[in-house]
This record gives structure tokens, sequence and C-alpha cells, in this order.
């Protein structure tokens, strides 16, 4: 992933070497030609990456010239991102709110000192990068028109986007109709009660796809009495799959603590004497112990229960189940067909008659051997290019290049990962840190590459997160997303299919890196002193972070906050912590503050009345969720519920540990958008408002569900 991250970076240093901040640095004029030069530099050197991109599969001292190339990039981003903080701290002493420190600091001789270290070091990365400049002439490297790529973008914002909860499937009505046999056949010949059924095929095929339809399908919903999915994935251990199982019957995950045989008994509490159906999804596990561990477990459901069980090798089909295994197969050439001309030529129907279009995909489609996931995402490439001569030259070069072997499809899934525009590629390689088969979603990945500087803003009247969103769904278009929902608590979710984040982890290569923390425990204690130098701050989230003790002074002034998933009172009390932690007042100003936000230690405040008000809940009109936290007590809480008024925008509000005995807020039956309400561990409150016969019960009647116990506020 050299290239695509070269590619990034030095854009994002063109983009700030042009930028008029640093001009506000009185020294700016010292070193502006060496900068001039640099970004000069740099633009001829980016110029080249199109064809680097392509030498470096064949060539290793091209490669090589990347990762120094990209070294490069990252220590001259630094430096200029020193130069544009000072450019930022010089704009912030306007006023008389500058202390002693920050004057000194921009004082006559420092700012000598630090022009002339920043002079050095701007002479030696410009020094650096003109070597690499000569070794690319030496390397014969050739200047690509950078145009090309910038239509290509422009080109696929304009299109539309849409998603659907699951992806089409294409002719497996065979399939269906045979696996949908075999779980109903009470006929079966088989001394068990709870026979396996495997379903065997290469990565990309549809396994899961297919055991999805099946799972959903409304004659298995009639048949079994209990349904339960679960992926195991890479890792198979007998003790999470049985966890899983459990949470799969509950929705509810079981107690960490508990021992493997509490978990076995309530498994076999759940699943005994029932017709159940059991999927389990991506199983890698050969050794036969460990599978027989588990189906010892599963073997209490009534005569017709069946496990499915998908795989991508015959050997595991053999160690979980006595029966023959159900083989996939790719797609018959009418239904690859079918499915890469509905992806192809989805806005192009005219251009799916014409013969130079049809002789070229049905070539390309042989090289395909009817896997739905190369099809899909060789279709998604290929639906961008829209001219005759586009769509020759793909199987002629690019794909007349790869070598795959049978049963490995990852070349042409990195084919198409090499006609994504640079700034695609950083954010799909990204996704390599989330685990196999994790449930992403999309508002937190997004926010994740803005963070990382990955989301470009080329037109100002739109937001980096409305960026941001649109990068995934021209990944989503591509196939290297799947399984898209749109939920309207948690938002858009979706997951990669394992071959996917097995592109992504190859891509990545030394770019990313996971670390194992589990013998090293996640948790956080408290947030950095002087956080309101961070002005730019706009995420902040803390949600889970149950050790932590209070907020930090200054936490009011990052006014650009648009997420506060929790704030703390205070838990310690002492004076010299009192002087350091932030108190409700500081709530007041930061009325951007969107989706949810939990207030914790409630109980703890000194001037609940002064303090709540001050906190100003009744600005925050972006807040959609407010979760409200007593935990110990206060002489005053009667009257703080009242104080603690929100916004009438306020969708989702959760009350806990409120002992007061006053009657409900008299704002609650104000919040007309409130669509939810969770009272817990209240019990004066709960009896007042109690469905039909509370004293307060009119005064929430209007709120479509209501809860007195632990519910999910997200």
């Amino acid at each position: 992933m050299a290239e695509a991250i070269a590619f990034d970076i030095a854009a994002r240093l063109i983009t700030k070497l042009g930028s008029s901040a640093l001009s506000q640095i009185g020294l700016w004029w010292n070193f502006k030609d060496d900068l001039d030069n640099l970004k000069r530099t740099i633009t001829r050197i980016q110029a080249v990456l199109l064809d680097a991109e392509e030498r470096s599969v064949t060539s290793n001292l091209v490669k090589v010239w990347l990762h120094e190339l990209k070294d490069a990039l990252y220590d001259a981003e630094d430096l200029v991102d020193d130069v544009h903080t000072e450019a930022l701290r010089k704009d912030l002493m306007s006023g008389n709110k500058l202390t002693k420190e920050v004057r000194d600091f921009f004082s006559r001789s420092n700012q000598f000192a630090y022009g002339l270290k920043m002079g050095r070091k701007i002479k030696a990365i410009k020094a650096r990068f003109t070597s690499i400049q000569g070794q690319a002439s030496e390397l014969k490297l050739v200047e690509r028109d950078l145009s090309v790529e910038t239509l290509f973008m422009a080109k696929r914002r304009q299109q539309t986007h849409s998603f659907v909860g699951k992806d089409e499937i294409i002719g497996r009505e065979d399939d269906k109709a045979a696996l949908l046999e075999l779980l109903q056949d009470n006929e079966f010949q088989s001394e068990e009660n709870v026979i396996m059924v495997p379903i065997v095929g290469i990565g990309g095929l549809g396994k899961t796809a297919l055991a999805q339809l099946i799972y959903n399908h409304e004659r298995v919903k009639d048949h079994f009495e209990l349904r339960m999915w679960v992926c195991v994935s890479d890792v198979f251990d007998v003790k999470t799959i049985v966890a899983n199982i459990i949470k799969s019957v509950t929705h509810q995950a079981p107690n960490q603590n508990l021992e493997m045989d509490q978990l076995q008994t309530q498994l076999r509490d759940k699943i005994d004497g029932k017709k159940y159906l059991l999927v389990l999804d991506d199983i890698w596990n050969e050794e036969g112990e460990q599978w027989f561990s588990l189906k010892k477990l599963l073997m209490g459901g009534t005569r017709g229960s069946r496990i499915i069980v998908t795989t991508r090798s015959h050997r595991v089909a053999k160690v979980t189940s006595k029966c023959q295994p159900y083989v996939l197969k790719g797609l018959s050439d009418d239904d690859a067909w079918s499915l890469f001309k509905q992806i192809a030529f989805e806005q192009r129907d005219a251009d799916s008659t014409n013969p130079v279009f049809l002789d070229t995909g049905t070539q390309i489609l042989e090289r395909c051997g009817g896997v739905p996931l190369v099809i899909r995402t060789i279709a998604s490439t290929l639906s961008i290019k829209e001219t005759e001569r586009e769509w020759r030259s793909f199987k002629d070069n690019e794909f007349a290049r790869i070598s795959q072997k049978d049963g490995e499809i990852s070349p042409t899934l990195k084919l198409s990962y090499d006609h994504l525009p640079a700034h695609l590629k950083h954010c799909f390689a990204y996704c390599r840190l989330y685990p196999k088969d994790h449930t992403i979603q999309v508002q937190t990945l997004v926010q994740l590459w803005i963070a990382q500087g990955f989301v470009k803003q080329s037109e100002p009247n739109q937001s980096l997160e409305e960026i941001g969103l649109d990068y995934f769904k021209d990944l989503a278009e591509r196939s290297f997303f799947q399984e898209i929902e749109d939920y309207e608590d948690w938002g858009m979710t979706c997951k990669m299919h394992d071959l996917m984040h097995d592109l992504a982890e190859s891509v990545a290569g030394r770019e990313s890196r996971i670390l194992d923390s589990n013998s090293n425990t996640s948790e956080l204690k408290e947030l950095p002193e002087k956080i309101e130098k961070l002005v730019n701050l706009t995420h902040l989230s803390c949600l889970g972070c149950y050790r932590l003790t209070r907020m930090p002074r200054g936490i009011g002034k990052l006014t650009s906050l648009q997420k506060l998933s929790l704030f703390v009172v205070d838990k310690r009390g002492s004076r010299a912590a009192a002087a350091a932690a932030a108190d409700l007042r500081e709530l007041g100003g930061l009325n951007n503050l969107r989706g949810m936000l939990w207030i914790s230690n409630l109980g703890l405040v000194k001037n609940a009345k002064e303090e709540f008000r001050a906190a100003n809940l009744k600005e925050k009109k972006h807040l959609e969720s407010l979760g409200l936290e007593w935990g110990d007590t206060t002489d005053d809480e009667e009257k703080s519920l009242e104080d603690l008024q929100p916004h009438p925008n306020l969708k989702r509000l959760r009350l806990i540990g409120w002992r007061g005995n006053d009657k409900i807020p008299s704002w609650l039956s104000l919040l007309t958008n409130l669509e939810y309400l969770c009272i817990e561990d209240s019990p004066h409150l709960g009896e007042r408002c109690q469905k039909d016969i509370g004293e307060d019960w009119h005064k929430i009647a209007h709120i479509p569900r209501i809860l007195d116990l632990v519910q999910d506020l997200q």
C-alpha cells in the first residue's frame, strides 16, 4: 500500500504547503522559498506515483523507492504540521488571555531560535526529496496525467447510492431447495437426533449468504422451535462459542465471569428437548477433539434438529459430520452473466447489447470462476469504465497479468483494489484493524478516517462527515463492504467479507499493526490536563471508560466538540483533585454536542441547582439521547431533575438512581419528540409513572416506549 499512502500524504502536504496559515508566523519569510521548492518537488514526485504503482509489482527497486518516499513524506508532514501548530498558537494569542508562559514562548529570542531550528529541518527534508526525485529519474519512472484520477473521483460522486439490507442472491434456487429438503427431511437415516449439514466451498462463493437465506426462510421459521446463529471464524474456542450460542437465544451476553460448567448448564437448559436449527458460520478448526467437546453439548435437541456448518475446508466437513457435505459450486454461465450485467451496466443499460462490451465482458467473466464475490467486485470496477477502449485495456493489460490458482481468488480482488483512487485505498486498508466478522459502525469508521487525515474537503459546503460517508458508499458499491444495514438507533453498520479482510491485511502490510492487550489490560482512568489546547477537537468518545474518575478542567473551551459521549462528575472529592476537575458548568457552552451524552455521578454535585442550570442542557438542540445517572445522593436532589431540562428535540432519555420524592419534572411533558424513556433504580419516580395507574402517567403517556429496567440507550 506504499504507493497509496505516498499519493495521499503528498496530496495533503501540497495542500498544507499552500495554506495561508503558514504566513501567520513572522519568520515564515525566512524559509518560504525552501517550502515553495519543496512543494514543487513533491508535486513532480507525485506525478510518477501512478507509474511506480504498476512497476512496484515486478520491480523490487521501485518498491524500496516507494517505501523510502513514504517515510520521507511522513517526516515532511510532521514538520509542516509543526509549523501549522505554531501558526495556530500565535493566532490564539489575541486579547488579554495570554499567560506569561505563552508570551515568553513567542518572545523575539525564542522566535529566532525556532526559525533556526525549522530552517535546518526544512533544508534537510528538501535535500532528501531532491535525492528521491533523482532516484525516480534513474528508475525511469514516467509522469502521468493526474487529471484522469480527478475525473474518476468526480464521476463517482455524481452517482446516486442505494443500499439493500441483504445482498441479492442470483442463481441459488436449486441450492436453496436442496438444503431446505435436508433440513426438513424427518426420514433422514441417522442414529442421532441432531444432524450436521456441512456447506463447503471456496471463499466468496456465497456460503454465508445462502445460509442466511435458508435461516430466514418462512418454512424454516415454522419448522424449528428455536433458531441460533454463531460466527466462529478463525479462533475455535468452545467456551466462546457456547457463550455466543446462549447470546443468540437470549439476545443478551452471559456474564463473562461464568465458568465453563455454568455456561454449559445454561446452554443445555435453553436447547435440550427443543427442535432447533444452529448455524455455525465460517469454521476453520480441523482438530476433532475440540469439535467433539462442543458437539456433545449440542446433542440434547429433539429429533429433527439440525446444525449447518459453513466452511472452506473439506477436512472440517469430515471432522464435523458423518454426512456427505453439500458442496457449493460457482454460478452457471447464465447466472454469472446475469449478475455481472446487473452491476457492470447498472447505469448504462444500452451498452449491455453492444457487441464489443458483450465480447470483452464475457472474456473477463471466464476468469472469475463463477464466484459471486469476484464477479461483483470486478463488475463494480468495470461499471466506472464507460468506453470500449477502457474495457479492452482492462482485459488485455491488468486482468491478463494476474496469476490465479485453483481456489485462489485474491489476485482478482487485488485487481479491483488497484483500480481504487488513492484516497479510497488508504481508507480500505485501514479497515484491517477491525477483527474478522466484526460489525462495523459506519459513523465511527468515518470519524476514524477523518482523525487519520484520510478525508479531503474539496467543497466548503460539505462537511468532512458527509465526504467520508461518500467514501464509504464508493467502497460499498465496489463490494468492499457487505451486509449493510441502517438502524434507527445505531445508524449504518456493515461487515467485511473474510477475503476482503485478507486483502486489507495484505495491502496494509507494515503500515498497521494490532497489539493484543489482553494480558496487560483498553482502561482509561483520566483524560489529559490542558485538554483545552485541542481547539479543533470534534469527537471525544469515552463511553465504556468505567474507570474514568473526572473530566479535566478546561474541557468547556472545546466549543468545536460535536461528540462527548460521557461526562463524569469528579468522584474523588479531594481539594487537589477538585482543582483539576471540570464541574457541570463547563458543559454550558458546548452547544454543538450531538448524538448521545451520558452524565454520571450527578449525586456528587455540591451546588446542584446552580450547576445543573449552568450545564445549559436546554440549549443543546442537536442531542438525541441523554443519560442522567445519580449514583450517590445529595440533599437537594428533589430539585435536581427540574433544573436539568433538555431541549425539546431530545429523542431518548434514561434516568438512573434518582432517589428524590418529588414528582416528575414539568419539562418531561414538553419533550414532544421523545420516543424512549427508561426509569431505572428510581423507585418513587417509577411508581408515579406506572402505566395507567401512576399519578404522573398522564404526563408521559405520549411517549411510545417507556421502560423501567436496564436498556441500552443508544
